[in-house]
């Protein structure tokens, strides 16, 4: 790996100690795999501590929830940690690496499902009145929250990169906020109930999902497209 790129890394404020080791993009993929199982589960808990889900459905909706999600999280993380490569960086691994890359892409998915079963299952015992199920659901939900720190940061510095240092970034600038307002007048428009229940967010609600539909779906999109146009 280019040692420019590692230096460009590591100055970041993002821990990255391993990302020299198996490359930046596949850093980005095993951090988003964490982040996207993670949810899984704390939607899962959410939905028990409210009463709104059984416990006796718990865990199978949560190892299909977890591994969905940490799945399209390695796939979602893998397109960020390509296209916010340093600029002129191939983004590819050493092939003696990419064993130890697929090891870590593995592991962090199933670490992420080992934290979704966590959550929940200790929602359970929360719910039924445990001060030990309470402490165990807020030291998993610390670690979730950890993680999605980190998946957040490291996305979000790829996109940046991405915009300051690809050509066209202007022009793609120009369609992020176009996405940005056609996404939040059709969510302010329809005002759809979350799925899977009858909750209608606030305007300020919509208007926060279409900010984070707009930089974590609508963004990735308009940045691989330009990239796609500019080598036809």
């Amino acid at each position: 790996m280019d040692n420019n790129i590692v230096a460009h890394r590591t100055s970041y404020v993002v821990s990255t100690d391993a990302l020299p080791v198996m490359g930046w993009t596949a850093g980005v993929a095993a951090t988003w795999a964490g982040a996207g199982g993670a949810a899984g589960g704390a939607l899962v808990a959410a939905f028990l501590l409210s009463g709104r889900m059984h416990p006796d459905g718990a865990v199978p909706m949560t190892l299909l929830l977890a591994t969905a999600g940490s799945l399209l999280g390695l796939v979602h993380g893998a397109v960020l940690g390509f296209i916010g490569r340093h600029a002129g960086g191939t983004g590819e691994l050493r092939t003696r690496d990419r064993a130890f890359a697929v090891f870590v892409a593995t592991a962090a998915v199933l670490a992420s499902i080992a934290l979704a079963l966590w959550l929940v299952l200790s929602s359970i015992v929360a719910r039924a009145g445990s001060a030990w199920g309470w402490l165990a659901f807020a030291i998993g939900t610390l670690a979730a929250l950890a993680v999605a720190a980190q998946a957040s940061v490291i996305g979000w510095h790829s996109l940046m990169t991405a915009f300051t240092e690809w050509p066209q970034h202007r022009l793609g600038f120009r369609l992020v906020a176009g996405s940005f307002t056609t996404i939040t007048l059709v969510l302010l428009a329809l005002r759809p109930a979350l799925p899977g229940t009858s909750l209608q967010l606030p305007m300020l609600g919509w208007i926060l999902v279409a900010g984070l539909a707009t930089i974590w779906i609508a963004t990735p999109g308009i940045i691989v497209a330009l990239r796609l146009r500019r080598t036809r």
